[in-house]
């Protein structure tokens, strides 16, 4: 792989102490939305911060970890690539195979919302099966990056309204992204679900400053999109194996320095 190193934000130490708190609390949970619930909710309060990756296009990058400052993306894939873990190997297996499609590089980075979600249900982390019903074709032109060919595809959204059949599916841990209305960009926001008595949100919110949980319905009364993109997390032994025959397979190989 191409990236040798890790940027730890705000320090390898600090990163590393709540990874091993988190493994450790969680040794004998298998359930994946309680997984997800604990890794969400230890993250509450990081501050936002836009762009937590490098904008670097030519040569390699860093896997950039943090545990106190995220986008919207980077709150989700941490949260799912540690609820997916049990070790610090593990985790940066995950994180690595979430978030590139290839060797860590700027080129091979999951830059559009469509593509994370595509790519986490080729490594095993996600389905999107049980949303299947209900969904509306969308075009669109990937453009909105210079440095990646524009892309004309079709994209199947969930209608954006409140009280569409999907909301009945929606379990904690699932993820949700909510579509643009620009032609050149798929997805303008995302974050994980929590269901109670009513369904939540855990985002890294511009608008807040942070990380948040608020009402789900509420955020989408604020905001206006062309539809809702869906993917359930897998149970943890099925994550686990897949990640583990992905690795056999390509024959992936942690060189970073993760500090065991």
């Amino acid at each position: 792989m191409s990236g040798e190193t890790v940027l730890y934000t705000p320090d390898r130490e600090t990163v590393r102490s709540l990874l091993l708190n988190g493994f450790e609390s969680l040794r004998a949970e298998r359930c994946v939305a309680d997984r997800i619930d604990y890794w969400s909710n230890v993250l509450l309060g990081s501050r936002y911060e836009a762009n937590t990756l490098s904008d670097r296009v030519a040569g390699d990058e860093a896997l950039s970890i943090s545990v106190d400052r995220f986008d919207c993306v980077t709150y989700c894939d941490f949260v799912y690539a540690a609820s997916r873990s049990d070790t610090l190997e593990e985790f940066i297996t995950s994180l690595t195979l979430l978030r590139y499609s290839g060797p860590i590089s700027w080129l091979n980075r999951n830059h559009y919302t469509f593509d994370w979600i595509g790519n986490g249900v080729e490594q095993g982390v996600f389905s999107t099966s049980h949303f299947s019903v209900q969904q509306l074709p969308v075009e669109k032109c990937l453009s909105v990056l210079p440095a990646i060919p524009p892309r004309h595809i079709s994209i199947d959204y969930h209608p954006y309204d409140i009280g569409a059949a999907w909301m009945d599916a929606i379990r904690t841990g699932d993820f949700i992204a909510f579509g643009s209305n620009r032609y050149e960009l798929d997805v303008f926001h995302c974050g994980i679900a929590i269901r109670s008595n009513d369904i939540s949100i855990r985002h890294a919110a511009r608008s807040a400053g942070g990380v948040v949980e608020e009402n789900l319905k509420s955020f989408m009364e604020r905001n206006t999109g062309c539809g809702i993109l869906i993917a359930s997390p897998l149970p943890i032994d099925i994550m686990q194996s897949a990640m583990h025959h992905v690795c056999l397979e390509n024959d992936f190989r942690i060189v970073l320095d993760y500090g065991k």
